[in-house]
């Protein structure tokens, strides 16, 4: 399944075209290519607010040491001897010439604030672009198994789980069916069925690890794109629906999560 922002994975339940999917799968606001992108836009927010705050007080500094000429201008004018109006002058010029050098400097603050500007509205303006557009898609590409591209409408998704329902019309369609066979126990073999980091028609194999009311966990390798495909038994029968990987931070390895299929139901 193709959206706007990423890739996923979703199967037949009915010879009608009924699709079963994850919700993040559909729903842009829960994609990790949408939290990238919003990442991507704060980064650059962030890197525009430091150039911003540098600026002004580049530019605050400017204007003290510009009133502070203008006092030296003025003590020049008001001097009453040659002596005070040497030191007025030679204290003007030493202050000019370090005017002349921050003015420099403030000139490369600009530049450096006006490239972060361009970065942050650029990021910005793409960012909306593109999850506008995706927040408002109903209809999504699929590729089949075959590489035949369709377009399904979106049909629901759940509020409590991470399940959407899509349908491809007019077409018969081959399925798994939902229908309830026995509970998956640990130590059952199992498969994971999906388009991990967009290799199409891949097979992962694995064991029930745990069981809870939530999720069934695997040791069958769930990585980003097999969201939303099936998890099965050797015989073909299906338990749930694949939805994320649980790892500790910086660990490649770690347990899949399945959606039990008594939630679907």
């Amino acid at each position: 399944i193709k959206t706007r922002l990423s890739e996923g994975s979703g199967f037949f339940i009915s010879d009608d075209g009924y699709i079963l999917t994850n919700k993040h799968v559909v729903k842009a606001s829960e994609t990790r290519e949408w939290q990238e992108l919003e990442d991507a836009v704060e980064e650059r927010r962030e890197d525009y607010r430091i150039a911003k705050r540098d600026l002004d007080a580049a530019h605050a500094d400017l204007d003290n040491m510009a009133k502070r000429l203008e006092r030296y201008k003025r003590s020049i004018e008001l001097a009453d001897n040659n002596h005070a109006r040497r030191v007025a002058e030679a204290d003007y010029r030493y202050l000019k010439n370090a005017y002349d050098r921050r003015q420099r400097d403030v000139d490369q603050v600009t530049r450096n604030f006006k490239k972060h500007r361009r970065a942050f509205d650029k990021a910005r303006s793409e960012f909306n672009w593109q999850t506008n557009a995706a927040i408002l898609q109903s209809q999504f590409k699929i590729v089949l198994k075959d590489d035949t591209e369709l377009m399904a409408r979106l049909i629901s998704v759940s509020q409590d789980q991470d399940i959407a329902l899509l349908k491809l019309d007019d077409h018969a369609t081959p399925f798994l069916s939902t229908g309830r066979g026995d509970d998956p126990r640990q130590g059952t073999a199992v498969y994971a069925i999906g388009n991990p980091l967009g290799i199409s028609d891949t097979v992962s194999a694995g064991i029930v690890t745990r069981i809870d009311k939530e999720y069934i966990y695997t040791d069958a390798k769930v990585f980003p794109g097999s969201s939303g495909g099936p998890l099965v038994t050797e015989g073909g029968q299906l338990l749930g629906i694949n939805t994320a990987k649980v790892t500790q931070r910086g660990d490649t390895e770690g347990f899949g999560l399945a959606i039990p299929l008594a939630a679907v139901e």
